[in-house]
C-alpha cells in the first residue's frame, strides 16, 4: 500500500496529464487508465478529488483573499499550467508543486493562527483547550480555545485586550479602577459582573450574563448600555442587531463548552468550529449561506460537530488533504 504523500503524487500526476494538449498522448487512453487508477483503490478516489476541489479553489479566487498561502497557490497554479511540456519535466514539476504544498500548509496555518500578537499575548490557549484564571484584583477571566488576551491591571484602570477568540468575565467590583475589555470595533466597560465577549474579523460580539456593561464603538458612534440577557454585536460601522438571550442556558453552555446557534448562517457556524479544531476548515461562504443552523454543538470535539452538520445537511461534502486543512463543500445535483 502506497503512503500517503505518494497517493497525493501519484492524483497531481494525473490531473496534469488530463489537462495536457500533448499530441503524443492518447486522451481515451489516459482517461481510461486514471479511471482503473482510481478504482484501483478508494485512496486513490479521495486524493484525487481532494486536489481536483482545491485547485478548483486556486483558480478561482482572487490574490487578496485566497485561502490558500502565495507558495501553495503558486506551486498548484503550476502543476495546472505546464501543459504541452515534456513528459519527464511535467513530472519532475508536479511532484514539486505537491511537495511545496505539503510543506507550505502547516506553515502557513501557523502563522495564519499565531500572528505575532498572539504569540506575544500575556494569556493564550491553543485549540481545544479552556483556562480560567484570577487576576490580581479578584476579577475571574476565562478564555475558550485559540484565544489570546492582554492584561493591564494599574492604579487607575483595569484592562483586558481581546486579541483573538472569545472570553467570559466575572468582574470584581472596584469603583476606583473601570474595567474595561478592548477590542478592534470598540470597548467595553463593565458596569456590573458577568458577560461573554467574542472577536472575530468581522465583529466583537458582546453577551450580557448579570448586571450591564457600557459599549463604546470605535468611531462616532454613540455608547449602549446592554443589560443582563442581551446580545450585540459591534462592527465597523456600528451596531448590529440587538438580540435577546437565555442567560442561565448560555452562561451553562460556556461552561459545559456547547455553541447554541439558532437560525445561524452555515458559514458563521463553521468559522466558529475552524477556530476551535487544529488546522484550518476551507469553505466558500457564498455558496452555503443559503443553510441556516439551529443546534447545539460540542465545541471540545469539533470533529463530531462537522458530523451532526453533515448528518444535518446531508449534501454536505467534508473532503480532507492532509489532518491541517479541510475542504467542506456541496454534492452537485
Amino acid at each position: 500500500m502506497h503512503d500517503e504523500q505518494t497517493i497525493r503524487a501519484q492524483a497531481a500526476e494525473w490531473l496534469v496529464r488530463l489537462s495536457s494538449d500533448d499530441d503524443t498522448e492518447d486522451r481515451s487512453a489516459v482517461e481510461h487508465e486514471f479511471e482503473s487508477w482510481k478504482q484501483r483503490d478508494p485512496l486513490h478516489a479521495e486524493a484525487a478529488l481532494a486536489l481536483e476541489v482545491l485547485i478548483g479553489r486556486v483558480r478561482h479566487v482572487g490574490a487578496g483573499n485566497s485561502a490558500l498561502p502565495g507558495p501553495a497557490r503558486r506551486a498548484l497554479e503550476h502543476s495546472v499550467e505546464a501543459i504541452g511540456r515534456r513528459r519527464e519535466r511535467l513530472r519532475r514539476n508536479v511532484r514539486m508543486a505537491v511537495l511545496c504544498l505539503l510543506l507550505s500548509i502547516p506553515v502557513w496555518l501557523f502563522f495564519r493562527a499565531y500572528p505575532a500578537a498572539v504569540l506575544l499575548a500575556d494569556v493564550s490557549t491553543p485549540a481545544g483547550q479552556w483556562q480560567q484564571q484570577k487576576l490580581a484584583d479578584g476579577t475571574l477571566l476565562a478564555l475558550d480555545g485559540n484565544t489570546a488576551v492582554d492584561i493591564e491591571l494599574s492604579g487607575e484602570h483595569r484592562i483586558v485586550k481581546l486579541l483573538q477568540g472569545r472570553i467570559w468575565v466575572d468582574v470584581a467590583p472596584d469603583p476606583s479602577r473601570p474595567f474595561v475589555v478592548e477590542t478592534p470595533f470598540g470597548d467595553m466597560q463593565a458596569l456590573g459582573t458577568r458577560f461573554i465577549v467574542s472577536l472575530t474579523p468581522e465583529a466583537a460580539q458582546l453577551t450580557m450574563l448579570e448586571s450591564s456593561v457600557s459599549i463604546q464603538p470605535s468611531g462616532h458612534v454613540e455608547a449602549r448600555v446592554l443589560e443582563a440577557g442581551q446580545q450585540i454585536a459591534v462592527t465597523a460601522v456600528g451596531y448590529g442587531p440587538q438580540q435577546r438571550i437565555d442567560a442561565i442556558t448560555t452562561e451553562q453552555a460556556w461552561h459545559d463548552h456547547q455553541l447554541i446557534v439558532q437560525d445561524r448562517p452555515l458559514p458563521e457556524v463553521l468559522a466558529e468550529l475552524g477556530r476551535h479544531r487544529r488546522g484550518y476548515l476551507l469553505f466558500d461562504a457564498q455558496a452555503l449561506a443559503r443553510y441556516r443552523v439551529s443546534a447545539v454543538l460540542p465545541l471540545d470535539r469539533p470533529e463530531q460537530a462537522l458530523q451532526l452538520l453533515q448528518r444535518s445537511f446531508p449534501d454536505l461534502r467534508l473532503h480532507s488533504m492532509t489532518s491541517y486543512l479541510t475542504w467542506i463543500g456541496v454534492q452537485q445535483p
